[in-house]
C-alpha cells in the first residue's frame, strides 16, 4: 500500500514542489519516529517536499520555514485545505456548468420568450406537425 501511494505522490509531486500538512498534531521531527521535534505543523501548511526517507518511505523529508525534517506520509496532501470561514462562503456567482449545454439553451431561450412569441413558436410547430402542449 505505501508503494501504491509513494508512486502516486510522486506522480502529482516532483522533489522541492509543494505540499499541504493535513490533520492536526503533524509534527516535523528531525528523524524518523523518535527524532526531536522541530515545529508543530497545522494543517493547510505549505511545505516542500523533498522525498521520502531512504530508511522508512513511510515517512518524507519535507523543508519548512527554513527547517528540514520528517513528516509521516500520512499527513501530506497536494492539496490545500480550506478553512472553516472559507468553507462557510457561498460559491461565487456565475453561470451554472450545464448553461453551456444546447438542449437547456434552446429550453431557456423558450422560457424566456414572451407569450405572444410562445404562441407563434406554437403555430409554426403545429404547422410543422409537431405535437404542441401547453
Amino acid at each position: 500500500m505505501v508503494g501504491v501511494l509513494l508512486v502516486a505522490l510522486a506522480l502529482l509531486v516532483k522533489p522541492g514542489g509543494t505540499l499541504y500538512v493535513k490533520g492536526e498534531g503533524v509534527e516535523l521531527r528531525s528523524r524518523v519516529s523518535r527524532g526531536e521535534v522541530l515545529a508543530k505543523l497545522l494543517p493547510g501548511t505549505e511545505v516542500k517536499w523533498l522525498g521520502p526517507d531512504t530508511k522508512d518511505p513511510s515517512w518524507h523529508r519535507v523543508e519548512v520555514g527554513g527547517k528540514k525534517g520528517v513528516v509521516p506520509m500520512s499527513s501530506l496532501t497536494p492539496h490545500k485545505a480550506i478553512t472553516e470561514e472559507e468553507a462557510a462562503k457561498p460559491p461565487p456567482l456565475g453561470p451554472p456548468p450545464y448553461a453551456a449545454d444546447p438542449a437547456y439553451l434552446a429550453l431557456k431561450q423558450l422560457t424566456d420568450l414572451t407569450r405572444a412569441q410562445r404562441a407563434n413558436v406554437a403555430a409554426h410547430a403545429k404547422t410543422a406537425g409537431l405535437p404542441v402542449t401547453r
